[in-house]
């Protein structure tokens, strides 16, 4: 609305009506800059939210930590290493971060406290991890929906270009937290370790 009173540069337009400012940001059209994004945001998240409510309710999670177990749980730092498994089975799955942390966190977060890890180290790893969610096929996160929405670029593109750089994230946070545990001197622990302390 003010554009045409900046000087040339970069901040300076020659303004808008009343009219077509109000268009731009009023709830009725929402077509301005951050209209489309909400309006994809709200389509979106949703739907993320519900179906991760559905695979707690019937169970999902609790296979996808037995996998996860089962992969990596006799490694070194395993409880570590499971939230980072389960965190990137559970991000092909859903690709919500917070689905993902409200999800795997209550299981993770305490039994990585309980083979030694520090509470801002656990909850570091719970949250990075969950945070990888966002860029694992095939699923992705919002964002490969917005990218979707605004550019055109075909989501099977998206979704390919994110394989590569998902690997790279979660296997630098494994080769972290075998390097953390080494530090801290844990080992591996067993299912039954587990389930006792």
């Amino acid at each position: 609305y003010f554009g045409n009173w900046f000087p040339d540069g970069l901040l300076f337009h020659y303004g808008i009506s009343d009219d077509r400012l109000i268009a731009y940001t009023a709830i009725p059209s929402f077509s301005g800059m951050l209209g489309s994004l909400t309006e994809e945001s709200a389509r979106t998240i949703f739907m993320f939210m519900l179906f991760a409510g559905v695979l707690v309710a019937t169970g999902g999670t609790a296979l996808i930590m037995k996998l996860s177990f089962a992969a990596v749980g006799h490694l070194r730092a395993g409880p570590a290493q499971i939230a980072v498994v389960s965190s990137a089975l559970f991000g092909m799955i859903s690709g919500s971060t917070v689905a993902n942390v409200a999800a795997q966190g209550p299981y993770t977060i305490p039994t990585m406290r309980r083979c030694g890890f520090s509470r801002e180290f656990a909850a570091a790893i719970e949250a990075v991890s969950s945070t990888g969610g966002q860029i694992t096929p095939p699923v992705l996160g919002l964002t490969a929906f917005l990218i979707v929405g605004l550019t055109g670029i075909p989501y099977y593109d998206v979704m390919i270009a994110t394989v590569f750089p998902a690997a790279i994230v979660y296997i630098y946070m494994m080769v972290s937290i075998h390097i953390e545990a080494i530090r801290n001197g844990i080992g591996a622990v067993s299912a039954a370790d587990l389930g006792e302390r």
